[in-house]
C-alpha cells in the first residue's frame, strides 16, 4: 500500500487563502483600472492595466513578506487619488496619451517617498492619528468614488442628463450590491465580491437577451480585454519625461505615499489583531516601527 499523498495543513491553508484573495482581487483590480485609466485608454485597456498592475504588486509584496494576514492590492483611497490626479494632470497640460507615463511616475515616486518615511521611523506616527480622522478620510473617499461611478450606475454618458437614465444598469448594480452584501450569510466561504460579480453579470445578460437586444451600448460594458501582445510599459521617450509637469506629480506622489502608508498601517493593525500575530506594522510599505497593542 502506498500512503496517500497529503499536503501540509499550512500549505493547504495558504493555497485556500491565495485562491480567495485572487478571487476578491479580480473585481477590485478591474474596477481600479477602469476608474483610473478608462477615460484615457478605454474601458478594456484600463481593465487589463488594473489586472496586470495587481499581479505585479502581489508578486512583489508577497516575495518581500510582511504581516500575517495582510495582502496587498488596489484600494479605494488610492483609486480615488489617482483618478483625481489624472484629471489634474490633464488640466496642467498633459495629453491623454501621456497620462499613463505620468501616473507611472507618480507611483514610482510614491514608493520612494514611502521608503524615506520608513527610514525616518514614520510608523510610530500611527499612534497619534485619532479614529475620527480615519473615519473622515474613509467617508470622503467613499463620496469621491460615488461621484465617479454615478454615470455608469445610471447608464448615461458624459453629455447626457441624469433624467435620461436607464433602468437596466441600475437594476444590475443594485442586484450585485445586494448579493455581495447579504449572500455571505448563506455561503460564508464564498467571497461577496465574487458572488456579486457573477450574480450581477448573469442578471444583466439574461435581461439583455430577454428583451431582444443582442449588443449593449458601448458605455454599458467593459468589452473584450486586448491581447497581451498589445501591452507595453508606459515608459515613453526621454523627451516625453522632460515635458511632464513634475510639481503636480511630486505633490500627488507624496499624497499617495502618505495615504498608502496610513492605510497599510491600519490594515496591519487589523491583521495582527485578527490573527493574534506580532505587533509589526506597515510591512507592505516597509514601515518597521514596533508598536505595543493590547490584544485581548
Amino acid at each position: 500500500m502506498i500512503p496517500a499523498l497529503r499536503l501540509p495543513a499550512s500549505l493547504v491553508s495558504d493555497l485556500r487563502g491565495g485562491f480567495v484573495a485572487a478571487a476578491v482581487m479580480l473585481p477590485q483590480a478591474t474596477a481600479f483600472g477602469v476608474t483610473v485609466f478608462a477615460p484615457w485608454l478605454g474601458a478594456a485597456p484600463g481593465a487589463l492595466t488594473g489586472l496586470v498592475g495587481a499581479i505585479i504588486l502581489l508578486l512583489c509584496t508577497g516575495a518581500a513578506g510582511g504581516a500575517i494576514g495582510l495582502i496587498s492590492g488596489p484600494t479605494g483611497p488610492s483609486m480615488a487619488l489617482l483618478a483625481g490626479t489624472s484629471g489634474i494632470l490633464v488640466v496642467a497640460g498633459v495629453t491623454p496619451l501621456s497620462i499613463t507615463p505620468a501616473l507611472f511616475a507618480v507611483t514610482v515616486l510614491a514608493g520612494l517617498f514611502q521608503l524615506l518615511i520608513a527610514l525616518a521611523g514614520g510608523g510610530r506616527l500611527i499612534k497619534f492619528v485619532p479614529y475620527p480622522v480615519i473615519a473622515g478620510l474613509a467617508t470622503g473617499t467613499g463620496l469621491v468614488l460615488i461621484k465617479s461611478q454615478y454615470q455608469p450606475l445610471l447608464g448615461i454618458t458624459t453629455g447626457e442628463a441624469i433624467s435620461q437614465w436607464h433602468w437596466l444598469p441600475v437594476a444590475t448594480a443594485c442586484t450585485a450590491f445586494t448579493i455581495a452584501r447579504y449572500l455571505q450569510r448563506l455561503t460564508p466561504r464564498l467571497p461577496g465580491s465574487i458572488s456579486g460579480l457573477v450574480g450581477g453579470a448573469v442578471l444583466f445578460q439574461v435581461i439583455l437577451h430577454g428583451t431582444g437586444v443582442t449588443v449593449a451600448p458601448p458605455h454599458w460594458v467593459i468589452g473584450a480585454l486586448p491581447p497581451l501582445s498589445e501591452f507595453e510599459l508606459a515608459l515613453g521617450s526621454f523627451a516625453l519625461w522632460l515635458t511632464l509637469p513634475w510639481w503636480p506629480i511630486l505633490q500627488a506622489a507624496f499624497a499617495l505615499a502618505v495615504l498608502s502608508s496610513m492605510n497599510t498601517l491600519l490594515a496591519s493593525v487589523l491583521a495582527d489583531t485578527t490573527t493574534g500575530g506580532a505587533t509589526i506594522l506597515g510591512a507592505r510599505c516597509w514601515l518597521k516601527a514596533p508598536v505595543k497593542l493590547p490584544l485581548d
